[in-house]
């Protein structure tokens, strides 16, 4: 059961601040956005090669950066094109935001559960 995709809401967040404009978190499509709490960008990104449990019983391996394509350009509502958003993530992010995990044990997941690195 692959992939499947996270970001932080913090990443959204530094996106937004290095562009100038507001960055909505669902432009890049996540199955899970996570809190991690710190306040710092791209955070999911030491999870690489890490095991992860959300809730009680997700488990997940993460196993790479999640390479971006324009669709993150497109407004997840109106459509509307955003192309600077795509400028800055391959030209300061190594066209890199978010990461995806395998499933490692399947799970129920809620809004604030804790995220947890098992390894």
């Amino acid at each position: 059961m692959r992939p499947v995709s996270l970001i932080s809401i913090q990443t959204a967040s530094q996106l937004s601040s290095e562009l100038g404009s507001p960055v909505d978190p669902r432009r890049f499509r996540a199955n899970i956005y996570l809190d991690l709490g710190d306040g710092q960008g791209f955070g999911e990104d030491r999870l690489v090669g890490r095991t992860i449990r959300i809730g009680r019983n997700l488990l997940l391996a993460a196993v790479e950066r999640d390479v971006r394509c324009k669709m993150i350009t497109l407004d997840p509502e109106t459509f509307e094109p955003k192309p600077e958003l795509m400028k800055l993530v391959a030209g300061s992010h190594e066209q890199c935001a978010g990461i995806y995990a395998d499933v490692l044990a399947e799970g129920t997941i809620q809004r604030g559960d804790p995220v947890v690195l098992v390894d």
